[in-house]
């Protein structure tokens, strides 16, 4: 029995992005390659100018237990150390390598010679951790496990792809479930349970029986059917979904027993082990009217994006707006900029079409669209009101830091009012960035 969470929304299916075969780009003749990204605590560069690095190598190391390492995606010669600004304007050193298009494979990369029932979780979490998994928030996947482990129950992996532009991970999954399938028993392998689940949108019917053909007589894992809806892949939301649990104020997957990983880091953890390969590379889809086609790519983490707009055809006509993840809660950019990050899902490039103009001033005309519609059960216009006042102390207390963003009730406001930017302003005001294991 699948449950439904309240609030969000449905979209139509986006079948251009939904049907493009995942491809993979040639990598670019040089990468910078970030130390850090969303989550992640940042790595310090380990090599020096002039050095030759081969493929896999780790070019950031970790200094803190809580951070991953990066590796190069390429061999070369690394070109450049410096400080780049990422989409989210924070600084973070990057390490430039010059690709020599040999891409050798360093002789540190070895897959786990010792089979999954004779591996410890100590074992199996410090292999997630050398092979810098990390989930799509940028949240390190061995952190996910070590925090969990005798403690999380039931353990999820979200096949909720609910953002009809972002399509990368869906493709994964369905291009390789056994990938998905296999890593979600290593990590119940790590967190010592019996059983796992993954979730999938009822919108995405052929990913569902593919995976539930595959694990039809499997005893450890097993396939639910969950509504599609937005913003249904968000954790507090998969939860309600899956479990019927709602969580309130304060409360965290974890409160209810629960651990969630990506299909995308399931599998990545699965090519750790199989292969020894560690996470160099991510799928990206690039959409959008303004982009001469609709592509998934599998990409080198450090490539300039403008290199991914020019694989997609380039631009057929000035985009209207630029966006950095998905359509709802990306970062907008006023022009192609930046390079790719383990946490880079989308690059959208938005037609005039696609974008809802509006020629009057926003305003609230107090139709009450936005209060149903907020999957955290908050009443977003009059917190609207709160911040157009600068009354931040009392949005506070009326439980405006719960907002996760989604951008749901800026969607279905009639006066066009960008309230995720004015929920987003308290959140700045009050100085308090919540991560996703708070909210």
């Amino acid at each position: 029995m699948a449950y439904v969470f309240s609030g969000g929304i449905y979209f139509g299916d986006n079948k251009t992005a939904q049907n493009a075969v995942t491809e993979r780009i040639t990598p670019p003749e040089r990468l910078r390659i970030p130390m850090t990204d969303a989550d992640c605590k940042p790595a310090l560069p380990t090599v020096r100018l002039g050095m030759h690095v081969l493929r896999g190598d780790i070019i950031g190391a970790p200094y803190t237990d809580d951070a991953i390492p990066v590796h190069s995606p390429v061999s070369g010669k690394v070109t450049d150390i410096g400080e780049m600004t990422l989409v989210d304007g924070r600084l973070a050193a990057y390490v430039e390598i010059e690709n020599d298009m040999q891409y050798t494979l360093s002789t540190a990369v070895e897959k786990c010679e010792k089979r999954l029932a004779d591996c410890s979780s100590d074992e199996i979490i410090a292999a997630v951790r050398a092979s810098g998994v990390c989930e799509n928030d940028g949240t390190p996947s061995h952190i996910l496990l070590s925090n969990s482990v005798g403690r999380a129950e039931y353990c999820i992996v979200n096949c909720v792809f609910d953002d009809p532009y972002v399509m990368g991970d869906y493709r994964i999954a369905l291009e390789n479930p056994t990938a998905v399938i296999n890593g979600l028993k290593i990590i119940l392998k790590a967190l010592r349970l019996r059983r796992g689940v993954i979730a999938v949108g009822d919108n995405k019917p052929e990913l569902y029986k593919k995976l539930a053909a595959l694990t039809k007589k499997d005893r450890l894992v097993s396939v639910m059917s969950v509504r599609g809806k937005y913003p249904g892949s968000r954790k507090k939301e998969l939860i309600c979904a899956v479990m019927g649990t709602e969580l309130g104020e304060g409360r965290t997957p974890a409160d209810a027993g629960a651990v969630i990983f990506d299909a995308s880091s399931s599998a990545n953890i699965f090519a750790a082990f199989a292969s020894g390969i560690p996470y160099t590379s991510r799928a990206v889809s690039v959409g959008g009217d303004a982009v001469a086609q609709t592509k998934n790519v599998m990409v080198p983490i450090g490539t300039p994006i403008s290199e991914l707009i020019d694989f997609a055809g380039g631009l057929k006509s000035e985009p209207s707006r630029i966006i950095i993840g998905g359509v709802m809660s990306g970062t907008g950019l006023d022009f192609v900029d930046g390079y790719v990050t383990k946490t880079t899902t989308a690059i959208l490039c938005l037609g005039e079409r696609e974008i809802d103009r509006y020629s009057e001033p926003p305003t609230c005309i107090r139709c009450g669209r936005c209060i149903p519609a907020c999957p955290m059960k908050l009443v977003p216009s009059q917190l609207y009101k709160l911040s157009l006042e600068e009354k931040y102390d009392k949005a506070v207390k009326k439980g405006a830091l719960l907002c996760d963003e989604c951008g749901v009730c800026a969607y279905v406001c009639p006066g066009k009012i960008p309230l995720t930017e004015y929920m987003h302003r308290i959140r700045l005001a009050a100085g308090n960035d919540i991560t996703e294991e708070v909210r």
